[in-house]
């Protein structure tokens, strides 16, 4: 452990090597704390900008296929409307040219429909390659976060350890200490406590981490399921995209809240 050390007993006045590791230890426990709170405070920005735009994107997805659907209906009515009243012409006129017509613009409404219908999925693969764009960008900082965590759990573990010992003084007296206690015996106590707090973020993380990317995988199937199946929300008014990005968000928030207690106690 000692090599890990960047500096000797002669250099920093110690009286030995433990005490300069313990020394050590401290002004990385510091650290790590530090980084931990940055990167606390950079999720419980992200995380609320992120689910802004998955609901940004859900809206746009309900509101294009409404229109969309609209489009549908009219080029069908179109469709039907037009073949009527064309066919309803054969017997008088007795034309070619006539049928030709009503057959023209019986196709100009399928035509509008299967367009309306290609449009939706394309909206909808776009729109949810976006999200789930979004969903990896918080994955990615979990997966971070969860890395920090764990590693200020074991330092705090590490030098409970050491002081538990016995190969520390009881009243060290160490220059630049860590403020993270006065005694031994109130840092056992404080630093109990940080190493909950670094408990707690290592299981936020990992279920941070499970739930975004469960959202990635149902996100990734909705976008297969946009091409393969073009026309099966075409009675419907809302996607059932859009409804499952949006139940997502309320997931993305619990791990907000989640996070929002773990920053409560790491600035206390």
């Amino acid at each position: 452990m000692e090599d890990d050390v960047p500096f000797s007993v002669e250099e920093t006045g110690y009286n030995n090597k433990h005490e300069v590791e313990y020394e050590h230890k401290k002004k990385l426990i510091k650290e790590s704390t530090e980084n931990l709170r940055s990167m606390v405070e950079d999720l419980l920005t992200v995380i609320p900008d992120c689910n802004n735009r998955l609901l940004a994107i859900a809206e746009d997805l309900d509101t294009f296929h409404q229109k969309a659907t609209n489009a549908r209906t009219a080029g069908i009515s179109v469709a039907i409307v037009g073949g009527i009243t064309s066919l309803a012409l054969v017997p008088f006129t007795l034309g070619g040219s006539t049928i030709g017509i009503c057959l023209a613009t019986a196709v100009a409404g399928g035509v509008t429909g299967a367009a309306a219908s290609i449009a939706d999925s394309v909206n909808i693969k776009i729109n949810c390659g976006k999200a789930e764009d979004i969903v990896k960008t918080v994955n990615t900082k979990m997966k971070t976060y969860e890395m920090a965590s764990k590693e200020l759990d074991s330092l705090i573990k590490d030098l409970e350890a050491m002081e538990k010992t016995g190969e520390i003084p009881d009243e060290p007296t160490f220059r630049g200490t860590v403020a993270l206690a006065r005694s031994e015996a109130d840092g056992i106590v404080q630093l109990s406590e940080l190493s909950l707090v670094a408990a707690r973020g290592v299981q936020v993380a990992l279920q941070g981490n499970e739930l975004t990317t469960v959202i990635i995988a149902v996100i990734a199937a909705l976008v297969i399921g946009a091409v393969l199946h073009v026309n099966e929300s075409n009675n419907y008014t809302k996607t059932k995209e859009a409804t499952e990005i949006r139940k997502h968000v309320e997931e993305l928030k619990k791990l907000h809240q989640d996070l929002k207690k773990i920053a409560k106690d790491l600035f206390p």
